[in-house]
């Protein structure tokens, strides 16, 4: 790409190029890509180059199925498809036109694309196309006969070069499987699927595997230099106090934990609490995986058994299929942030989800929402279709007129449903005074949902 564009610069030649249209496109991210493409369509009108266009719808096919916005991916792709198959480019788009077709339930369309797609395959009968044509038909097939036709995909595409074909074959067949409650089976598909997908840059693709990992129960690591020194507000607390000289046993004792960290050596001007810091760290990105393998805490809070005890009665309810809601409240830095913690360690074969209110952040309608249902997104499959359109609009996904909150707090229901169907489910907010509170309705909304049978008040102890 770099060799093409110093020779478009060599050339004096300005027009846009057809290649890093494509790999805007693989890349995922949605602006560049629209912008790329918007510039390079105008000119193609001018030109009357037909292959243009048809490069941009197939490159949009694909953005669009990366960014699981299945309905204008078909759309990209049924522009291709309408043309004709006389051109070899209009034929490229034929597998993303299966999927998005599948994904929204125009199933003629999607079959017919998946015919002419055969009958390349017989002609041409190279693993490639056989690969793509296994990989449409089990998007198609009965259960019964799914996944075999996905393991033929999987095996034709491994014998190629076109990795990106294989490593799709590998998330569709883990969402198949996780769709199937073959929650194990699945991961180790998504988990051959993000590798590849981030090895590639294939961002938007890479998401939405990592949305289905997180619904098979395991946390996703996302891969960003940029959140690497970031502190949770409890780390932050820990280094104010620290650097206003506060002990490590004080440090503790304030916010209820144990004194008994593992010290680490601090990085040159970072206070005496980077021990603290660092393993607090570590301590929450293992309690917040989807999935505590735990039963226990690893660090004692100090003069909070009651306080645990009435949070231990509610998991446990929670694994009788008897849900509950606890509301945790105290002064700032009392503890509360140690007790949900402790909770999510507490919560063993839990699917485990949370969100954190933020004061900047109080003017923009659902933000916590989307945080905290953002690793069970993968569910609102199974809701009724007025209600996904519903979060995709609340949640930035599609365009469309503001959501009834009546109808965002059904599909919330209705998603935390269906992410308990098979695994209990157990939703953390901290500083939910910071939720977002415009319009009106829907804080009211949230607390007459919320409807806690009891409440802890957690005081000095």
């Amino acid at each position: 790409m770099a060799d093409a564009e110093a020779s478009t610069r060599a050339t004096g030649n300005t027009l846009a190029s057809h290649g890093k249209a494509a790999l805007l496109a693989a890349q995922g991210v949605e602006q560049p890509a629209r912008e790329y493409n918007a510039r390079m369509r105008e000119e193609a009108l001018l030109r009357g180059e037909g292959i243009a266009l048809t490069t941009i719808d197939w490159g949009e096919a694909i953005l669009y199925n990366g960014l699981r916005r299945y309905e204008d991916a078909r759309t990209a792709a049924a522009r291709m498809f309408e043309a004709g198959s006389d051109l070899a480019i209009s034929n490229w788009g034929l597998a993303e036109l299966v999927e998005a077709a599948a994904r929204t339930g125009s199933l003629e369309l999607a079959e017919a694309a998946t015919g002419r797609l055969t009958e390349m395959a017989r002609v041409s009968g190279t693993d490639w196309v056989l690969g793509l044509v296994a990989r449409c038909e089990a998007l198609l097939a009965d259960h019964d006969d799914a996944e075999a036709l996905y393991e033929e995909a999987i095996e034709r595409l491994a014998r190629t070069r076109l990795r990106p074909d294989l490593a799709r074959a590998h998330l569709l067949y883990g969402e198949w499987l996780r769709r199937s409650r073959r929650r194990l089976d699945a991961r180790e598909q998504l988990r051959v699927a993000d590798s590849m997908f981030t090895d590639f840059g294939m961002e938007a693709f890479a998401a939405r595997t990592q949305i289905e990992l997180q619904a098979t129960g395991e946390r996703a690591r996302v891969r960003s230099p940029d959140n690497i020194d970031q502190l949770t507000p409890q780390e932050a607390q820990i280094s104010r106090l620290a650097a206003r000289g506060t002990t490590n046993r004080e440090i503790a004792a304030q916010l209820f934990i144990s004194p008994q960290h593992r010290r680490v050596s601090p990085p040159q001007g970072v206070p005496q609490a980077w021990g603290q810091v660092t393993n607090a760290a570590r301590g929450k990105a293992a309690m917040t995986s989807a999935e505590s393998t735990t039963t226990e805490p690893t660090a004692e809070l100090l003069g909070r058994r009651g306080e645990r005890e009435a949070i231990r009665q509610l998991l446990g309810a929670a694994r009788d299929a008897s849900g509950g809601a606890l509301v945790i409240h105290g002064e700032p830095g009392i503890g509360k942030t140690a007790l949900l913690d402790d909770a999510a360690r507490a919560a063993a074969g839990f699917r485990t989800v949370s969100a954190v209110g933020v004061e900047g952040e109080m003017e923009f309608p659902f933000a916590a929402l989307l945080r905290m249902c953002s690793p069970i997104l993968a569910f609102a499959e199974g809701l009724p279709e007025l209600q996904r359109e519903a979060l995709a609009v609340a949640f930035g996904q599609s365009a469309g007129p503001a959501p009834d909150a009546f109808l965002i707090g059904l599909a919330v229901l209705g998603l935390l449903s269906e992410a308990a169907e098979d695994t209990p489910l157990l939703c953390i907010i901290d500083d939910a005074q910071w939720l977002d509170r415009h319009p009106p309705s829907r804080s009211r909304s949230r607390r007459a949902a919320c409807s806690p049978r009891d409440r802890v008040r957690v005081r000095d102890a």
